[in-house]
């Protein structure tokens, strides 16, 4: 008798592996290792070796208790997967980019942190229109 695949079967999705990256991102970002994510969470850090390459999912609570750990909103672990067709691959290339996501997310207020990634995305792609719309927003801002 031949075995035939299992339908029902759960495999890894470039969901999981794009989440998964954010988490290692974020992580990173902190200065935290996996074995100090995995103590704090209660797991292994292999358990987190495997949630970051998406081996494994990461159920809704688990997400929700990193976010507290780590600092981040939920929503986080999701940007960047609109039309997402493959998995973002996510390093941390050098010192000043490791410095760089430390200083922007050790910025407690979120609509600020937001505010600096816009002004740096307007910055890279050179849109002068989304320039001025950070302006303005900027002066909005409290």
């Amino acid at each position: 008798m031949t075995q035939t695949a299992q339908p029902n079967r759960k495999r890894s999705t470039q969901y999981d592996r794009h989440v998964g990256g954010r988490l290692r991102l974020a992580r990173t970002s902190r200065g935290m290792s996996q074995s100090d994510l995995g103590q704090t969470l209660g797991l292994t850090f292999q358990q987190v070796q495997k949630y970051e390459r998406g081996a494994n999912r990461i159920s809704a609570g688990r997400l929700f208790e990193a976010s507290i750990i780590l600092k981040v909103e939920i929503v986080y672990f999701f940007e960047g997967l609109d039309g997402c067709t493959d998995p973002i691959p996510i390093e941390i290339v050098d010192n000043e980019a490791s410095s760089l996501f430390a200083m922007i997310w050790s910025i407690e207020d979120s609509r600020v942190r937001t505010l600096i990634l816009d002004l740096i995305s307007a910055l890279a792609t050179g849109d002068a229109k989304q320039r001025k719309r950070l302006a303005r927003r900027q002066r909005k801002a409290p």
